[in-house]
């Protein structure tokens, strides 16, 4: 039927609809097809992670071998890379990063560092982590890279028995290129502080006071925008009968230059410039032994424009 055709319209999902073969045999017999050519790629993918716990074999000791084991560290790396080259030993080195553009399909790096201290004691440890990541896409329009380097050092401690007290400091870098589009090139700098009291009661009721000041930059040219927000969450936990949450939010963003492009939307977040209310009600049960029903109401609003209500309702089944 297909070979009778002056053109097939292609529109099937799924393994064999995107995976190349269905446009190989129309190519094998000769019949005109809509859509994008299939390409053969090579995959490559690197995944592993060290950990280091003195305090397994140190805990007991005593002086400086003590104080070690109330250190850990958490060392982990992942990179995927897809590409057209023809030499095998390249193709398939994943710590390969000398590939040209035209033969580059995707490349993804991950580093993370998390060093802990203190951190299983209840009444006060601290957690320093330093992130980067990479991606690299060959789009329709052309290459387009995105990195991100992340420092953050978080303290946590309980003085009392149903109080929390976190703080974070976060700092980052966020860049992106593209070839072709300008519009989409940007290096943002972003400062952070994050202050949080999480109150718990009875194992079954908990919340959670919120402040966060963020200072977001764009390196390469003028646009600043300051955030503050602050937000409050509760969840109380019924024996038998589900788990409630309620989280309210007010964002206030200050930002120096208004506009809709690429740039706008990373230091603005998705939200508008000046007053921004969230808000959320969450409620989760079991129906039966091997059913879940999830339950979600979100609505926002901003200076301008009208308030927006959204619901979702999700049942889950296990077997």
């Amino acid at each position: 039927i297909c070979g009778k055709a002056d053109v097939v319209f292609m529109a099937l999902h799924g393994e064999n609809g995107e995976n190349g073969k269905v446009q190989a045999a129309f190519d094998l017999h000769g019949i005109r097809y809509t859509g994008n050519d299939y390409v053969s790629t090579f995959n490559n993918q690197l995944t592993t992670s060290l950990q280091l716990r003195p305090a397994a074999v140190w805990s007991r000791s005593h002086g400086f071998r003590k104080a070690l084991s109330l250190f850990s560290n958490v060392t982990s790396l992942r990179t995927q890379q897809k590409n057209l080259l023809h030499d095998i030993a390249r193709a398939l080195n994943p710590f390969n990063d000398n590939v040209a553009d035209s033969l580059l399909v995707s490349h993804a790096f991950n580093l993370r560092n998390d060093l802990d201290f203190n951190l299983p004691n209840s009444y006060f440890g601290f957690n320093f982590i330093v992130q980067k990541n990479q991606n690299k896409n060959l789009l329709y329009y052309g290459a387009e890279s995105n990195t991100s380097d992340l420092q953050e050092i978080m303290i946590k401690s309980t003085p009392i028995s149903f109080l929390t007290i976190r703080n974070d400091y976060i700092h980052s870098i966020r860049k992106n290129f593209s070839a072709y589009l300008e519009s989409r090139n940007y290096k943002i700098e972003s400062q952070g502080i994050e202050n949080s009291l999480i109150f718990s009661f009875k194992n079954n009721f908990s919340f959670t006071l919120l402040y966060h000041f963020q200072v977001k930059r764009n390196i390469a040219n003028t646009e600043k925008c300051i955030k503050n927000r602050f937000n409050f969450e509760a969840a109380y936990r019924m024996a038998k009968k589900g788990t409630v949450n309620v989280k309210l939010e007010y964002v206030n963003l200050n930002i120096n230059e208004t506009g809709n492009g690429t740039l706008a939307y990373e230091l603005l977040e998705g939200l508008q410039g000046g007053h921004n209310g969230l808000w959320s009600a969450a409620y989760e049960t079991n129906i039966g032994e091997y059913l879940r029903l999830n339950l979600l109401y979100e609505g926002r609003v901003g200076e301008t424009g009208r308030v927006i209500h959204t619901g979702n309702v999700q049942v889950k089944a296990y077997f």
